[in-house]
C-alpha cells in the first residue's frame, strides 16, 4: 500500500481513484449541469470512495480503515 497522497487539494488514503472510475460512477449517472454542482458532488463522491466504498486490493476494506490503522501502527 502506498502512502497517502496529494491530488489537487484532496488528500487520498493510498488508493486514487482512475478517471473512469470517476466517470462511471459518479459523473455520467449525475450529469451536472453547473460546476458548483460538479465539485459538490466529487467531494461527496471522494468521501463515499475514502470512507464507505470496499477496496478488493485492500482486503475489502475502505482506503481510511487502511489509512487509520497505519496511523495507529497496525
Amino acid at each position: 500500500m502506498r502512502g497517502p497522497v496529494r491530488t489537487g487539494r484532496k488528500r487520498v488514503h493510498g488508493v486514487t481513484p482512475d478517471v473512469g472510475t470517476i466517470k462511471y460512477e459518479d459523473i455520467y449517472i449525475k450529469d451536472y449541469e453547473l460546476v458548483p454542482e460538479l465539485e459538490s458532488g466529487l467531494t461527496a463522491y471522494f468521501r463515499f470512495y475514502d470512507e464507505e466504498r470496499p477496496h478488493q486490493s485492500l482486503g475489502y476494506r475502505t482506503p481510511g480503515e487502511v489509512y487509520r490503522a497505519g496511523a495507529r501502527g497496525g
